[in-house]
């Protein structure tokens, strides 16, 4: 930024593709055996873009993506995402925020169809090596299958969370979120109606060094007023990165999470719907190495699975996916 104006905005403009091939041991996420391996072939493109000047901030980022299946037509599935966000300074440690994301997945099977729309706006206080914030919005899912289309829900969220630096590169962060979901359609499976209050606690650590690396848990329970609506559930997840010899670069996420429903009526649609919402047991690695100025290549594994203990049985699918990627990437950085 040129120190005569310090009012300018850094603008950048980011362009990113990535091609790719491989192997998925159940597109179709069957449950229990039975389940065929296919071949795919994958696109996803990104555009990103940013401004931020001394005390204000825009951000924006459009992706689309597909996976195509030759021999499992109805797993062939596109997918939309649109995040944007807004920050506004109000004094040296408190600042504004606002976001909206909005998704959309269509599959040719029609089994995941869904899209879901979330808004929020927050305030954030920081002050050495503390800080804290709190936002609220509202949350819409929408599942367009059949078999779970009564499980549309939609309400006001909120979110409280806090932070503690207990050194250069160890954070400690502890949460707290509450939703008030509505199911409008779910009188078309079940009379009465139904309204749910979802609240979640959580804790994780984070370090922040020569390698990226963070540990959380969360305990979440559901009240609702409908028969089979309640559920706990624990989650732990860890994620981590790192720079490795002859320039290639580790990514690693993993999920672990454990469910109970002391009325099993719905577990085979709360399994379908955890595989739409990716809130399910994941193992993913990525490595990565560049070969030119903006091209990459990368080597990816993952493995998931769902299940939910009803009354001593785990129903729940497994699911290994190997691909190799090619990407390209390209920003333009500019001032104004």
């Amino acid at each position: 930024m040129c120190p005569a104006s310090s009012q300018a905005a850094d603008q950048d403009l980011e362009l990113e593709a990535e091609l790719g091939t491989g192997v998925d041991t159940n597109p179709e996420r069957l449950e229990g055996p039975g389940a065929r391996s296919d071949g795919f072939a994958s696109l996803l493109v990104r555009g990103k873009a940013r401004s931020s000047g001394e005390r204000f901030g825009l951000a924006a980022a459009l992706t689309e993506a597909g996976r195509l299946y030759p021999g499992v037509s109805g797993a062939t599935a596109v997918a939309s995402r649109l995040d944007a966000s807004a920050r506004l300074s109000l004094s040296p440690r408190l600042s504004a925020g606002a976001a909206v994301l909005a998704s959309d997945l269509t599959e040719s099977g029609d089994r995941l169809d869904q899209d879901a729309l979330h808004a929020e706006g927050s305030l954030a206080w920081a002050g050495g090596r503390w800080g804290a914030s709190i936002s609220g919005g509202w949350t819409l899912f929408v599942p367009r299958p059949q078999p779970v289309r009564a499980f549309l829900a939609s309400g006001p969220e909120a979110r409280l969370r806090a932070w503690w630096a207990a050194a250069r590169e160890h954070v400690l962060a502890a949460g707290y979120s509450w939703w008030s979901a509505g199911y409008p359609r779910w009188d078309d499976i079940a009379p009465g109606g139904r309204d749910d209050r979802t609240q979640t606690v959580w804790a994780e650590y984070a370090h922040r060094g020569s390698f990226l690396a963070a540990l959380g848990y969360a305990y979440s329970w559901n009240t609702s007023t409908a028969a089979g609506g309640a559920f706990q559930r624990h989650r732990v997840t860890a994620r981590a990165a790192a720079f490795l010899p002859f320039r290639l670069s580790l990514a690693a996420r993993a999920s672990l999470q454990w469910a109970h429903y002391p009325e099993p009526l719905f577990v085979a649609e709360e399994l379908l719907l955890a595989q739409g919402q990716e809130t399910q047991d994941a193992l993913e690695v990525r490595l990565t190495r560049p070969i030119g100025g903006s091209v990459d290549v990368g080597l990816a594994f993952a493995l998931y699975g769902s299940e939910a203990v009803a009354d001593g049985a785990a129903p729940g699918f497994s699911r290994t996916v190997l691909s190799a990627v090619v990407g390209w990437r390209v920003a333009w950085p500019g001032e104004e």
